[in-house]
This record gives C-alpha cells, structure tokens and sequence, in this order.
C-alpha cells in the first residue's frame, strides 16, 4: 500500500492538537504522532543513507517509546481498528515486513501506511509541533508531502505557555513555573516565527498557515 503522507507541526500552544483532532474526523484520514521521528527523535545513519540493523532496532524502539498515539485517546478520538492498549502490534508488522537495508524515511514510511492501512484511511498525517524546525529533512525525504504550520500571536503564545501547567497538581505546578521565564518564552516564539517564514519562502504552496486567532473566530 502507498499513501500519501503529510504533516501538521508548528509553535506549542497553537492549536494543533485541536487541529488533529479535526484532520482524523474525515474518514481519508489516519493522523498519528507525536513521533518527533525528524526532531528530537532523530536518528543519523553512521553510513548514510542506511541503517544498520543495530540503528534499526534503536529508530524502532524510538518510534515504540514516543507519544505516537496520543492525538488518538484524547476526547474520545481513538482509532477505529487499532488496539489502542497494543498499538505496538502495528509498528511490529511494518518493522517485520521491512526490506533491509532501509533509510530513516522508509521505516517512517512502512509505520505510517500500516497505520493508514488499519484504518482504511488513503492519507496519513503526522503531529509533531516542534517538526517545524525541521521541515527541511522531512521535505527532502518526502518531496510530496505538504505541512500544515500552526501559529499564533506572541502575546497569546506567552500567556498561554506560562498558564500550561495551571491544571497540574500542585507540586507539579510549582516545577513548572520554575521553568517558566518570558525571554526564553520570546526567544522560543521568535525561532518559531523564524523557521515558519524560511518554510513559506522555501515551499511555497506546500505549506499552509493555519493562526490560533482564525481556530478561535472560524473553527
């Protein structure tokens, strides 16, 4: 099976979680994440552009370990055909039917269209916020793929991330706020900011810009 795959990434505290929500709605649609498989996740072939088999095991534990299926048991959004107390099941088949030797995008590729292919679905996309600062190697990878970018207004973006930790219980509040300093909170939002405009100029109409603001007004 070959499905297009396609991302949603952009800044924290922009909507993205809700904008999954509303992607895996349609029935075309399989959305997934967040893998963080291009960012923080990432794992460099030592011999590009393959992995050896010991890389393997390590990009696929990195996979197994990640949030990969949190977009689907919140608010009730679960998956229609996967198990989602043995999603491992499905990253163990694409892994198993895998030719070696394989690149990064191609066992990103075989867990992606296993997972549309449980769901029926002719698209897949992935939710990775921070995959915005990364959208280079994943559109070098996926020459096809499109990325739905997340903003929002510093302001809104500020207050809401100093405000993220309010529902936690208290001695998990009060870490937080120790975390919290506004210049980080600029520096953060600037390089957000950044990196959404170097994508436009660069992908053109592969990227499309979805604001908090337009989320609230015209959901």
């Amino acid at each position: 099976m070959t499905v297009p795959i396609h991302f949603l990434c952009g800044m924290s505290r922009s909507g993205t979680t809700w904008m999954s929500l509303r992607v895996n709605e349609h029935p075309d649609a399989a959305m997934f994440g967040e893998t963080m498989y291009f960012g923080r996740r990432y794992l460099e072939p030592k011999s590009p552009p393959h992995y050896s088999d010991t890389e393997l095991r390590k990009a696929y534990a990195a996979l197994e370990g990640s949030a990969l299926w949190n977009v689907k048991v919140v608010e009730g959004a679960n998956y229609n055909n996967i198990d989602p107390e043995r999603p491992d099941l499905v990253l163990r088949e694409a892994i198993d039917n895998l030719p070696r030797p394989a690149t990064p995008a191609a066992l990103f590729t075989a867990v992606a269209e296993a997972i549309a292919e449980a769901e029926g679905a002719q698209v897949a996309v992935e939710k990775t916020p921070h995959h915005l600062m990364w959208i280079d190697r994943i559109a070098e990878a996926y020459p096809e793929a499109r990325f739905v970018i997340n903003l929002r207004d510093p302001y809104g973006f500020t207050l809401s991330y100093k405000h993220q930790g309010d529902r936690l219980a208290d001695h998990a509040k009060d870490s937080f706020g120790t975390l919290y300093h506004p210049a980080a909170c600029a520096m953060l939002w600037r390089g957000y900011a950044r990196a959404a405009q170097k994508a436009q100029e660069r992908y053109g109409d592969r990227i499309h810009v979805v604001r908090y603001d337009d989320i609230q007004e015209r959901p």
